[in-house]
Order: C-alpha cells, then sequence, then structure tokens
C-alpha cells in the first residue's frame, strides 16, 4: 500500500502517487467529457426524427385535405371557386414547418457546439 505517515504529512509519499491520481482525475474528465458527446448525439439525433415525423405528418395532412377537397369538388358537393383549402392554408402549415425546423436546427447546433 504505501507508507504509513505518523506526523500527518505526506512526505513519505512518493510523486509517482500523486501522478497516478492526477491521471485518474483527468480520465475521468475523459469519461465525463465523452458521456457529455455521446448524450447530445442521442438528443440531436432523437430531436432530428421527430422533426422528420412531424414534417411527414404535416405533408400527409395536406396531401389528405388536398384529396378531401378535390373529391367533393368531383361530386358537386363543393364548387371549386368556393374552396376551403387555399394558397394561404398551404402556406400557413409549409410555415410553421419551416419556422419549426429552424428554430430546432438552431437549438441543436447551439447544443452540440456549446462552448
Amino acid at each position: 500500500m504505501g507508507k504509513k505517515v505518523s506526523d500527518g504529512s505526506l512526505s513519505g509519499y512518493s510523486e509517482a502517487g500523486v501522478r497516478e491520481i492526477t491521471y485518474l482525475k483527468d480520465r475521468d474528465g475523459l469519461a465525463d467529457s465523452k458521456n457529455h458527446r455521446v448524450n447530445r448525439t442521442i438528443v440531436t439525433v432523437v430531436m432530428t426524427v421527430l422533426v422528420a415525423i412531424m414534417n411527414i405528418a404535416v405533408f400527409w395532412l395536406i396531401a389528405h385535405m388536398s384529396m378531401a377537397e378535390l373529391d367533393l369538388i368531383k361530386s358537386k358537393d363543393l364548387i371549386a371557386a368556393d374552396r376551403i383549402i387555399d394558397g394561404k392554408v398551404y402556406m400557413t402549415l409549409l410555415a410553421g414547418t419551416i419556422a419549426e425546423v429552424s428554430a430546432l436546427f438552431v437549438i441543436i447546433l447551439k447544443s452540440t457546439f456549446k462552448s
């Protein structure tokens, strides 16, 4: 183990022991850094997948609404001039999706490249 010191000082210990403790502290710091990096990567991947799913859902909703409206127009239940879903609806849905992706992109960049 090491020499016992009776007066409470560390004079009986070699420098190798001090270096070993420093090395262990550095190794633990590297392990914490690696875990932090892995956690950031996991969060980034999960958030990216969620954004992709949400965007697919928005595009599916737009396609579904368009098909439903076209079916109403074909069945003469709706006049083409009285369309409910016009360009403003499409632009609003797309703008919301783009704003969401942009905000999430900024959050991911800030968390990934934090200084």
